[in-house]
């Protein structure tokens, strides 16, 4: 690796609009994942529009990725996925005490 890598929740705020990386994040890696109608509703848009807003978000991580050693990005994607199910986690203990 040439630099230090990227924090990826710094990437994905630098790489996607907020809303297009809450989508991602819901539709792609939290467990369960959001069903589009869930996100529309969330947004108030269309569930059609939620499609089209992930799939721009895969484009947009895809060449940005492009940019960067497979090394680097295979770290990005571990550490992403391991960062959203910690706040996963810890927004379900945060609603099972409420």
């Amino acid at each position: 690796m040439n630099q230090d890598p990227i924090h990826p929740i710094d990437y994905l705020e630098d790489t996607l609009g907020g809303r297009e990386a809450v989508i991602f994040v819901q539709r792609h890696i939290l467990y369960p994942r959001r069903t589009l109608k869930q996100i529309a509703t969330k947004f108030n848009i269309s569930p059609e529009r939620v499609r089209q807003l992930s799939n721009r978000a895969i484009q947009k991580i895809v060449r940005a990725s492009r940019l960067q050693e497979s090394e680097d990005m295979l770290y990005f994607l571990l550490e992403l996925i391991r960062e959203v199910q910690m706040i996963q986690k810890i927004s379900e203990r945060s609603a099972q005490s409420d």
